[in-house]
């Protein structure tokens, strides 16, 4: 078996940035469970918290808990873009707000106006035109809630399945260690939890040691193309079924056999396929797959 690319000059056609990767891989393709979550974090019970990181929601939930946390009366979701776009209506004025949910959450930082320019502004007939003391308030209570919204929806839902999807397996990671010039490597799956996201928007994250990822990108893993190939016609579904576990064991090349004998490469195979729920396969498929057998 050829071994397995484990460095690249430039992120493959079918990555995607790290930032588009959680809505791409944070966002159920179809279904989700029955009910939206509406509760806020705080009001959550541990059994609450359990459900939510073992179930992904669709968009359509997605956006209508977006539209019941900020009562706008439109939300739209960009998957290509990655952003939510906040549509309100009061009072008969209509008005949009929204971005990318990192750039909503980003922390606030209040203006602050000399005192002597505002009071010239008071009694200013032409030029600046004060902004009422209404309209202020109204405007920070909804942007308030369109963080409070994008919050529970982001970090509480999409993020916490992208964080599955890569634990899994089926999402795989890839950045440019050290160096903003340095050759992509893939990470460890269990490296990501471990990660400072400091840039969402440029991929770059932060490593306890003080390690900077650069170019973060995010793309299905390879077993996931297999898999579709072996419920499509193929004709030797136990062999794709033993590549398939042989593709996830050893991702870098299967080891020679002097390191990786044929038995304990037959008995880890069988011990993956039973992990995942998959029907066993032979000794002689599985080695076939493994190009140790003709």
């Amino acid at each position: 078996m050829a071994k397995v690319q484990d460095e690249w000059d430039e992120p493959a056609v079918d990555w995607l940035p790290l930032g588009k990767a959680t809505f791409k891989f944070g966002i159920a393709t179809h279904g989700g469970p029955p009910d939206v979550q509406q509760k806020p974090f705080h009001e959550l019970t541990y059994p609450d918290i359990v459900d939510a990181t073992q179930i992904s929601f669709s968009q359509n939930q997605l956006t209508e808990l977006l539209e019941k946390q900020s009562g706008a009366q439109s939300v739209e979701i960009d998957q290509a873009n990655a952003s939510f776009t906040f549509n309100f209506h009061v009072g008969g004025v209509e008005s949009a707000t929204g971005g990318t949910p990192w750039a909503i959450l980003r922390e606030f930082m209040p203006v602050n106006i000399d005192p002597r320019i505002e009071a010239e502004a008071l009694f200013a007939t032409e030029g600046i035109v004060r902004i009422r003391d209404e309209d202020v308030e109204k405007n920070a209570k909804q942007y308030a809630a369109v963080r409070r919204a994008t919050g529970l929806v982001w970090r509480q839902h999409m993020l916490v399945a992208f964080d599955r999807a890569v634990a899994s397996g089926a999402v795989l990671l890839y950045a440019r260690p050290q160096s903003i010039s340095a050759k992509i490597e893939r990470l460890p799956a269990d490296a990501w939890p471990l990660l400072d996201v400091i840039d969402w928007q440029n991929g770059v994250a932060i490593a306890p040691d003080g390690t900077a990822y650069w170019s973060l990108h995010a793309g299905l893993a390879r077993k996931q193309t297999l898999a579709a190939k072996s419920h499509v016609g193929s004709r030797r579904p136990t062999r794709e079924r033993a590549r398939l576990a042989i593709v996830s064991l050893y991702p870098k090349g299967i080891p020679d056999p002097a390191t990786e004998p044929n038995k304990t490469l037959c008995q880890k195979v069988q011990h993956w396929l039973k992990k995942n729920g998959m029907p066993k396969a032979g000794d002689d498929s599985i080695l076939r797959a493994a190009g140790r057998r003709k």
